[in-house]
């Protein structure tokens, strides 16, 4: 037996630890059942529970057993406690000065190592709670005894040794006290959290039925705005009816008053050519003068004239009066929805909108209603009839002013984002000119652009944005807005998170999620941009000598953060947007 080798076992620190105490065994014995304890711990457990029970097995006793230490395992633990510094009453992170946990009942500071015995316990007479602050004093703080009981009098907490000095308050178990009053909390905790849930949840569907009623309002709107559309077109082909009418009267008249004064301007010709022939003859031939035996009927013929006719149908004309007043009153018949001034906004862009009108009319006379075209039969007339409509200025008359842009009051100064800018274009130091270069130029960025693309630096979601973009420097390119969300691989226009205008040689549209609608306009040297973020609307403008022509408009959907977008075709070297500073 000598010559055997020693065994290496390897104990936990809970195989030798007592379930009651959770401490290492002191005079360890063991029950029938097996289970060890420290002998004071059980003989304590079973004067307080009153039963002869196993507190891990729950075995029952019959008869309180005659308990013996166990002297291998009292040795085995001398052995070791000889050997060992680490246990709990020796350990330094447990007795320092910020324990991470107290075990009320036993009043036992506990580390990370330690707190396990007292977690893993099949027992539920250890209490954890976090350390008091150093500044919160109880009598029974250096105290062997753990705190057993609490004085609600006094607001202490005890331990059986102080509980004497507090008879007439009857102290209360600590532990029942703190159980039952953390059954009240967590009730409590658990009716907040519904509470809490349950007001979430009326946030939730208020906010629901707010969003639906914004996209109730923008149908609305839509719904109005057609409505108001299909109005005004009928407004406008009544008008271009009515001048269409005038316009055949006046034709009319033209044809009729030229069948009248062409007969008599070739017989008036005709009278001046014998008139010159008498006048030769009576001044140079007398001979001739003395032969003509004609009667003087049959000299001279004098023109006759025609009676008055009607040029044009004057009824006709009072019909088309009568029928416009008529529409006009019936309009008129109906009270203002909006009897009080209307936002200054909405009466600035109708100023722009009657103002762009009247400019393209007056500096660009191309534009004008073909019914205003003077004919060719008669120029002067219609000279005459375009000034009093006031589309031709008299050569004394005062020149009108230039049209200023209105929409300079919501001008924003917006930057291209250096890490969008593609790797094929170079961008100036104001971050205001972009230009297509023939290498890359950039280090990779997770929002840099793969094709010739670049965002602005400010996003726009709410209120009224404007800026203005140059395209003189270039030849094939776009300009537009797009949301953040837009991959890099995505061309303007040609998905959902993108709107623009676009333009080459030969057309000028407008393009959104790959759908295209044509421009009939020529392509601008400027183009404006306005953003309506209120009313969802995105309108691109031409910008001629301070005369705005609207070229597009998109209805936006809600809850996007826009941002100023550019593209330009990368095949020609020297093709440039640039942003214009106000």
């Amino acid at each position: 037996m000598a010559d055997e080798a020693p065994v290496l076992i390897t104990l936990q620190a809970k195989d030798l630890t007592c379930s009651i105490c959770i401490c290492r065994y002191k005079c360890p014995t063991t029950l029938p059942c097996g289970h060890t304890f420290c002998m004071d711990c059980i003989e304590s457990y079973w004067r307080t529970n009153k039963k002869n029970v196993c507190p891990v097995c729950q075995n029952v006793l019959s008869s309180k057993p005659h308990l013996s230490k166990n002297t291998d395992l009292a040795s085995l633990l001398d052995l070791l406690q000889a050997q060992d510094t680490k246990a709990h009453e020796n350990c330094a992170e447990c007795t320092g000065p910020v324990p991470l946990k107290y075990c009320l009942p036993c009043m036992t500071p506990l580390c990370q190592s330690h707190l396990r015995l007292h977690e893993d316990s099949v027992l539920q007479r250890h209490l954890l709670v976090n350390p008091l602050n150093a500044a919160f004093n109880w009598s029974c703080r250096q105290h062997i005894k753990g705190l057993q009981h609490f004085c609600v009098s006094h607001c202490q907490p005890l331990c059986p040794d102080c509980v004497s000095q507090h008879k007439e308050c009857q102290p209360v178990p600590l532990l029942d006290l703190y159980r039952k009053n953390k059954d009240k909390y967590e009730k409590k905790i658990s009716e907040m959290n519904r509470d809490i849930t349950k007001h979430k949840q009326v946030i939730s569907e208020k906010k629901n039925n707010y969003h639906e009623s914004q996209v109730l309002f923008c149908e609305i709107k839509e719904n109005l705005t057609k409505e108001f559309r299909d109005m005004k077109d009928y407004l406008d082909k009544q008008e271009r009816a009515a001048f269409w009418r005038i316009k055949q009267e006046q034709e009319r008249a033209q044809k009729k008053i030229n069948e009248i004064i062409n007969p008599l301007i070739t017989g008036i010709e005709k009278v001046k050519e014998l008139k010159t022939q008498l006048e030769d003859r009576l001044q140079n031939d007398w001979i001739e003068v003395l032969k003509d035996t004609r009667a003087e009927s049959d000299i001279f013929k004098p023109l006759t004239t025609t009676k008055d006719e009607v040029l044009f149908d004057e009824n006709r004309i009072v019909d088309i009066t009568h029928m416009v007043s008529e529409i006009k009153k019936s309009l008129f018949k109906h009270a203002l929805l909006e009897q009080s001034h209307c936002p200054p906004k909405q009466e600035d862009l109708l100023e722009i909108q009657v103002g762009d009108a009247s400019c393209s009319a007056v500096h660009h006379p191309e534009k004008r209603p073909k019914m205003f075209q003077p004919f060719p039969e008669d120029t002067l007339r219609f000279q005459a009839a375009e000034a009093s409509c006031g589309f031709v200025q008299h050569p004394t008359a005062k020149p009108q002013e230039k049209c200023s842009n209105k929409f300079l009051q919501w001008a924003r100064n917006v930057f291209f984002d250096e890490e969008t800018i593609s790797c094929r274009l170079s961008y100036s130091r104001d971050l205001k000119t972009v230009t297509v270069s023939d290498n890359n130029q950039y280090p990779k960025q997770p929002r840099r652009f793969t094709n010739c693309q670049a965002l602005g630096s400010q996003g726009f979601s709410t209120g009224f944005h404007y800026w203005e973009i140059s395209t003189k420097e270039s030849n094939v390119g776009a300009v537009g807005v797009a949301s953040s969300e837009i991959s890099q691989g995505d061309q303007l226009g040609r998905n959902n998170l993108s709107w623009c205008i676009e333009w080459n040689s030969d057309r000028f549209v407008a393009w959104h999620n790959k759908d295209n609608i044509k421009i009939r306009q020529p392509k601008p040297d400027v183009v404006g941009v306005l953003l309506d973020g209120d009313e969802r609307l995105l309108s691109f403008y031409s910008i001629v000598e301070e005369v705005q022509t609207l070229l597009h408009t998109y209805k936006l959907p809600l809850n996007y953060l826009l941002f100023p977008a550019i593209w330009l075709s990368g095949i020609k070297k020297g093709n440039s947007l640039s942003i214009i500073h106000f």
